[in-house]
């Protein structure tokens, strides 16, 4: 009767414990309240060419997050930027994972969809960071 009970008390013990374990494991790993990052602000652009490499004016554009059906960022456009359009900047952070996210960014002219880029992006508490995505999308006009 011993041989049988001693197994049982061993893993009435331990099966709370590893459970417990196992639960904290498989939370989403959150960022320190009392981290310090840098002021500079980051934003993670893509250009948006045609043929000849000049720069698209979009009407439009929008980066969203198909698997949580969320849209980060959305914005018209007044004029083209010599740096692109961005993708995701430092103010999305709280709305990406530590381990990443995948990324669609569409861009619009004349009502419809020209231009359009997935991107992989996560952070490090402080920045986005791009993980992959390309740096410009080539249209044909």
């Amino acid at each position: 009767m011993k041989t049988k009970l001693i197994p049982a008390l061993f893993l009435a013990i331990t099966l709370p414990v590893l459970l417990a374990c196992l639960k904290e494991n498989r939370q989403e790993q959150k960022c320190p309240d009392n981290l310090i990052c840098t002021e500079v602000f980051i934003t993670i652009p893509v250009a948006v060419v045609d043929s000849q490499q000049n720069p698209v004016v979009l009407d439009s554009h929008r980066t969203t997050n198909p698997s949580k059906a969320a849209v980060l960022v959305q914005q018209r456009v007044e004029a083209a930027t010599d740096f692109g359009y961005p993708v995701v900047t430092d103010a999305e952070i709280k709305l990406l994972s530590l381990e990443g996210d995948s990324l669609l960014f569409q861009g619009y002219r004349g009502g419809q969809e020209v231009a359009r880029g997935s991107f992989f992006i996560n952070h490090d508490c402080c920045h986005v960071n791009k993980l992959s995505g390309p740096d410009t999308l080539l249209i044909d006009l």
